[in-house]
């Protein structure tokens, strides 16, 4: 019986997209090569490339899985929180919705460009209505730094654009909407990068990056936060804690619906090379901290040698400066340690949790 196989390979292309271990892609190229004198073994290739190269298969071969508001990682507060020099955050994120309508993106939109051509410094009028229009019912939440009455950092989607809000003192609240439009299903490294340049005379002189896979795509005036309190809430991919819900109802923000890879919060703020080199070795990477971490010199390939070094001299020169690192790789249930010095030295542990993706498709 002759029969279109075209569904068939979709179908395997689109599962293995998702999840393909060093096993299943074993096992696959036997059949290819079984199938060589048929032919299937167009197809089978075909296939195999397109789930390589699909948008799934870019990201972690391990991440969190955001479902919605019984989702979230939940840190630990920090009392030395604002940090004097700024701070930096980046992670790996596959948004499956921004869940926007027309108006909603159109809106956006045009905030994003007048805040551009502002440079970036736009009135509390404006937020104001990104909070009370109508279409923004769906704003997904990237992470929340708040000191117990609200005031702190907090970044959020606005239809695909990235806004940041900052609030400190009588409930003043300033907002930068970056200009980059993020596309749905789509894996992304977002680095964000807050500086504060303390003047000798008090004033300070501050700005807001954005990295996205590793290049520095915007760079804004925005004013670090003054705040005296304590960091009581450090979420992620989820809104604060029950004791400020009605604050989140009234400005319609929600969990994100995305898979995320590690998450490093930096005390201060590393800079584009070391933003980029993050970003080009990828999110399997689990960092190793102490005397004789990763063992580079036992590897007997060159190429592996060196990448290992390479490795092994950013995970020494990032240790400084990582605050928290949360890798899904490490994920126990609802609970995932942290991954930085303090971490490793046994200084706390986190938080509440889903599901772990496994995606093996670098072998």
């Amino acid at each position: 019986m002759m029969w279109n196989a075209a569904v068939f390979f979709h179908c395997i292309q689109h599962l293995a997209g998702h999840s393909l271990s060093v096993d299943d892609l074993y096992r696959w190229l036997h059949v290819i090569k079984k199938s060589l004198p048929t032919v299937w073994s167009n197809p089978l290739i075909d296939a195999l490339e397109k789930a390589m190269n699909g948008k799934e298969s870019r990201g972690p071969a391990c991440s969190f899985e955001f479902v919605g508001e019984s989702s979230g990682l939940l840190g630990p507060g920090e009392s030395r929180w604002p940090f004097t020099n700024g701070y930096a955050f980046a992670t790996w994120i596959y948004i499956e919705s921004f869940a926007d309508t027309l108006d909603a993106s159109t809106a956006a939109a045009a905030i994003a460009a007048a805040s551009a051509a502002k440079s970036g410094k736009i009135s509390n009028a404006a937020p104001a209505n990104v909070h009370t229009g109508e279409g923004t019912a769906h704003m997904p939440r990237l992470f929340s730094f708040l000191t117990p009455d609200n005031q702190g950092i907090e970044a959020y989607f606005y239809a695909q654009f990235l806004v940041v809000e900052s609030g400190s003192g009588k409930g003043s609240k300033t907002s930068l909407h970056f200009t980059h439009a993020f596309k749905p299903q789509c894996w992304y490294f977002i680095g964000l990068e807050h500086t504060c340049n303390q003047g000798l005379l008090g004033n300070s002189d501050s700005e807001l990056r954005l990295y996205i896979d590793g290049s520095l795509y915007e760079t804004r005036p925005f004013d670090y936060p003054r705040i005296s309190k304590p960091l009581s809430f450090c979420c992620i991919g989820s809104n604060p804690p029950s004791t400020t819900a009605g604050l989140q109802r009234r400005r319609r923000q929600c969990a994100l619906f995305a898979e995320m890879g590690p998450v490093y919060i930096f005390k201060e703020p590393i800079g584009p090379e070391r933003m980029t080199r993050l970003a080009t070795r990828g999110g399997d990477v689990l960092p190793c901290f102490g005397n004789g971490a990763g063992l580079p010199w036992l590897a007997t390939n060159d190429h592996v040698r060196n990448v290992a070094e390479e490795s092994s001299l950013s995970d020494a020169e990032l240790g400084g400066y990582i605050h928290l690192l949360y890798h899904p790789c490490l994920l126990s249930g609802r609970f995932c340690p942290d991954a930085s010095l303090s971490g490793a030295a046994g200084a706390y542990i986190i938080l509440l949790i889903f599901n772990i993706s496994e995606k093996a498709l670098q072998v």
